[in-house]
C-alpha cells in the first residue's frame, strides 16, 4: 500500500514547514486508544521551531493512531492526500473523517 502524502500544512512555527508544505520524511497522526469519543488528529510529528529542517519530498503519514478515522485501515492512512492545520493551540489532521461504525 501506498503510503498517504501530506498535501498542504499551515504550520509555519514547524521546522519542516516551508511555504506551507511538510518536508519530514514521514510524520504520525494521532493519540493510541484515547477511544472514539476524544478522537483527535493530532501531527505528533510537529516540532516547534524558527529553525527549518533540510528539505525532503518525501512526506508522507507513517503511522495513524486515529482509530475512530474512516482512513485508518490497520494504522495506515487510506486517503490519497492529508492537510494539517491549526486546531486551538496545535496542528491536526483535517482530512479526519469519523468513521460509521
Amino acid at each position: 500500500m501506498e503510503m498517504s502524502k501530506i498535501l498542504f500544512c499551515d504550520m509555519e512555527s514547524c521546522a519542516y514547514n516551508r511555504q506551507q508544505k511538510c518536508h519530514a520524511s514521514s510524520v504520525k497522526i494521532g493519540h493510541p486508544h484515547e477511544g472514539c469519543d476524544l478522537a483527535h488528529p493530532m501531527c505528533d510529528s510537529y516540532t516547534k521551531s524558527s529553525e527549518k529542517m533540510p528539505v525532503s519530498n518525501r512526506a508522507v503519514v507513517e503511522l495513524c493512531n486515529e482509530d475512530c478515522c474512516s482512513y485508518n485501515k490497520m494504522y495506515q492512512c487510506t486517503a490519497a492526500g492529508i492537510s494539517v492545520a491549526f486546531h486551538r493551540e496545535h496542528p491536526d489532521c483535517r482530512t479526519f473523517s469519523r468513521s460509521r461504525d
